[in-house]
């Protein structure tokens, strides 16, 4: 007699992904992976891309999307990704690449690379100046501190508006094409205001940006009284 031994070869695969990728509202980013055959007979492997935003995606090469490897080998995989064209908060995607055996189907296995949305924002950190009361007829020059807390080195405008207390406006204007580098922020000089009416002014600012993802942060404003005389009034200390 003779013994007969079968020998069964699992297929195997593994697929890693390459470095995180980022890009701005809109862009279309290539992203990397590689897939290896860690079977012990040759194989095809189906090549599949998704993400959990539903963002556009695509395995750019090969085409189509399939590899054949022999045992051991490896090979690369491009795929790219469309980062979403309205985005409302920051936002870090994961694409997902999958290999299905063809030899056994439900032998697959799946990576992912990080994909972050380069969001745009500024805003309105502080106004610092002016503090306090200001004498009738004097004049002053508001300080206002701005912050990038965005992704993106960005040009951006700033608006200011200063009302009467009696309603109206006293002064307007905007300053246009301030840069700040991410991450950064900057102080900023408003034009030189002469104040001529006694009463409460209000002073509002606010940045301007296009595809800026956070409004909530872009305004501020402050109350500030004008006193006829330099004697603080008590209707100011009792407030």
């Amino acid at each position: 007699t003779s013994d007969v031994v079968f020998i069964t070869c699992v297929p195997s695969v593994e697929v890693l992904g390459g470095p995180p990728v980022s890009g701005s509202s809109g862009d279309t980013v290539p992203v990397s992976f590689t897939v290896e055959n860690r079977g012990l007979v040759a194989d095809t492997f189906d090549l599949s891309v998704s993400n959990p935003l539903g963002w556009a995606c695509a395995i750019t090469s090969p085409i189509p999307p399939q590899v054949n490897l022999l045992p051991g080998a490896i090979t690369g995989v491009q795929a790219t990704i469309n980062i979403e064209s309205a985005p409302t908060t920051f936002t870090t995607n994961l694409l997902f690449c999958t290999a299905k055996s063809q030899t056994s189907p439900t032998m697959t296995d799946t990576h992912w690379v990080p994909v972050r949305m380069l969001c745009k924002d500024v805003g309105v950190l502080g106004i610092f100046e002016p503090t306090g009361y200001s004498p009738i007829n004097n004049s002053v020059k508001a300080k206002i501190r701005n912050i990038n807390g965005g992704h993106v080195d960005s040009f951006f405008d700033v608006f200011y508006e200063i009302d009467l207390p009696g309603g109206g406006i006293l002064e307007s204007g905007t300053i246009p094409g301030l840069f700040l580098v991410a991450g950064e922020g900057a102080d900023l000089e408003l034009p030189e205001i002469t104040f001529t009416e006694a009463g409460i002014h209000s002073l509002r600012v606010h940045t301007i940006l296009t595809g800026d993802v956070d409004p909530t942060n872009d305004m501020d404003e402050i109350e500030f009284p004008v006193i006829v005389d330099s004697r603080v009034p008590d209707w100011y200390l009792l407030r």
